[in-house]
């Protein structure tokens, strides 16, 4: 099974030459970075579990219920008092899209059991918070002990980030990049992370976790002490953009859980051919309708 932790929340989107202004018909379907990538590989048919806080209300508990009816192990979510998040959003024009955010108000993650077969963790974003971060290096060092892959995908988003990273903070950060395998990180991720921690790449390279940078149609380059490659995504006509960082990902996870972490190759052809899968994925993403 491969347990996805992070931000669980509604995307309601309007209606296909809607806009934000004067939208009246909205579609309503699970977001955020763990929904996203859980619902690929459940739909790929492999075991898949979310963990996370959503409100106790109706908005919370409809959202549980959507991601388990679609195969996906819900027993990880903890309701609490709060707000769920939702994201309001329109595509208004081919491969040009607009959202406004309403971010979740519950608390923050504080940990969760790992299932007995865990082929793989997954990190869904990452938050300045101690706790939350605490929690996390706690589960992604079980989870390496028990032979099963750690990725983390930055998804570092400004706000939270605002007012830099406090010592212990960046400390436990650094302890959390230590355990990875793989790094998804775009730029500007890197840029917010680097100013609390330093060269996060060369970080999680000296510890032996692989490096992947996305740069959006231009070449994703990969590090680790493998070597390094560089490869550019499939050219294809965008018709969205959102979502093609988790569907990355999830080609990714879909890749690496055909080999044990335990025998990781250590070539750059392996690397390679992951990089091909995560690309692969999210080029069918983009290239998809509503």
């Amino acid at each position: 099974m491969i347990l996805s932790l992070g931000e669980l929340l509604w995307d309601v989107h309007v209606e296909p030459g809607g806009t934000l202004e004067t939208g009246e018909r909205l579609r309503r379907i699970p977001g955020g970075a763990s929904s996203n990538v859980a619902l690929e590989l459940a739909r790929r048919g492999l075991e898949v579990a979310v963990a996370g806080a959503l409100s106790d209300d109706a908005m919370g508990r409809g959202l549980a219920d959507a991601l388990r009816a679609e195969g996906i192990d819900t027993t990880r979510i903890v309701h609490a008092p709060g707000r769920t998040g939702v994201v309001f959003l329109d595509r208004n024009q081919t491969s040009h899209e607009r959202f406004v955010s309403y971010r979740p108000s519950v608390d923050g993650f504080r940990g969760t059991t790992l299932p007995p077969e865990l082929r793989a963790l997954h990190v869904a974003a990452l938050h300045p918070n101690l706790d939350e971060l605490s929690a996390y290096v706690e589960l992604a060092s079980e989870a390496r002990r028990r032979g099963a892959w750690v990725i983390v995908d930055a998804n570092v988003r400004p706000l939270p980030w605002r007012e830099g990273l406090a010592t212990a903070t960046a400390a436990r950060l650094a302890d959390l990049l230590a355990t990875v395998d793989v790094l998804k990180a775009s730029d500007s991720d890197l840029a917010v992370l680097d100013a609390g921690m330093g060269d996060t790449v060369a970080h999680v390279v000296a510890s032996g976790g692989t490096c992947f940078v996305t740069r959006g149609a231009a070449p994703t380059d990969a590090s680790g002490r493998w070597g390094t490659l560089s490869h550019r995504p499939p050219q294809v006509e965008l018709v969205r953009s959102i979502g093609a960082g988790d569907a990355f990902v999830a080609g990714l996870l879909g890749h690496l859980v055909q080999a044990p972490r335990s025998q990781t190759p250590g070539d750059e052809a392996f690397w390679s051919a992951s990089l091909a899968a995560a690309h692969e994925s999210a080029a069918r993403r983009i290239t998809s309708v509503w």
